[in-house]
């Protein structure tokens, strides 16, 4: 065997070696790890009103989608504008008018009804494009997670909500928590697209107070951190506030209505939940 031939192999297969066992540079040897992410629902702020003849299309639309994706939609149906107010020769609000729907209604701006707003991006949108949407926004993942626990004393009517807020690692979230009453199953007016009005037109989803105020409160969590936040509503006195706005408000139902809970930003909504005021109740 030609000993040079030996030499140049040994040497080759040193110098492999010693390049096998070289240690790499610190950015070649991490592996990067998205953040952990769960699962984002999508609001819907439906802004309606019983005398807008086309507002039970987007009602309609709102049941379809719920049907087709579960409680990852959560619909609010804020009766709001002149068509829930003060329409032509009406000389109080209809019953589910609130003062807070026609503050959101005036801050989105609403041109005309039905409209509804996509987890609070991209302004006020027909009910015909809600579904692409509400389709593209769950293609997008949160980085917050949300428990809500309600407990409920139907004696002294008072309702204690404890919301658990989750960042996930490697997130941090800044924003407002929004907590809202919503109820089910009102059976009142409507106007309907043919012209007719329906007495006993069953209203879901209704909006029917806030919790913590109307724009919600702060909240900020550092990567993988948990805050609870603890709050009381006596749903009697509420209701007396209400009537003093709307004087044919109806009255609160317990087992027919949720809790709405949703963190959102200037981007946004983070991430949004409903929860039943009774968790047992049959809806």
């Amino acid at each position: 065997m030609n000993f040079n031939i030996l030499k140049i192999t040994a040497i080759a297969a040193f110098a492999l070696a010693a390049v096998a066992c070289d240690e790499k540079d610190t950015d070649e040897r991490l592996t990067y790890v998205p953040p952990v992410t769960v699962e984002r629902g999508v609001l819907i702020e439906d802004f309606t009103g019983q005398a807008c003849i086309n507002c039970p299309y987007a009602t309609d639309e709102i049941h379809e989608l719920q049907q087709h994706y579960g409680n990852k939609v959560v619909a609010v149906g804020l009766h709001s504008g002149r068509f829930a107010k003060l329409p032509p020769l009406r000389k109080r609000p209809y019953p589910l008018w609130t003062a807070d729907g026609d503050t959101y209604y005036n801050f989105w701006n609403i041109s005309s009804q039905p409209k509804g707003v996509i987890n609070r991006t991209g302004g006020e949108q027909l009910y015909q494009a809600w579904s692409s949407l509400v389709e593209q926004s769950l293609q997008n993942k949160s980085n917050l997670a949300i428990d809500v626990t309600n407990t409920y004393d139907a004696a002294t009517s008072t309702l204690k909500i404890s919301t658990k807020l989750t960042a996930m690692p490697e997130s941090t979230v800044e924003g407002k928590l929004q907590l809202w009453l919503i109820q089910d199953g009102i059976t009142s007016v409507q106007y309907l697209p043919d012209g007719t009005v329906d007495e006993e037109y069953t209203h879901n989803h209704v909006f029917r107070c806030n919790v913590n105020g109307t724009w919600g409160e702060d909240v900020t969590l550092a990567s993988s951190e948990t805050k609870t936040i603890e709050k009381s509503i006596d749903l009697t006195q509420k209701l007396s506030e209400l009537r003093q706005d709307n004087a044919d408000a109806p009255d609160f139902v317990a087992e027919k209505m949720s809790v709405v809970a949703f963190v959102y930003n200037s981007y946004g909504v983070v991430n949004v939940v409903q929860v039943p005021l009774i968790p047992t109740a049959n809806k």
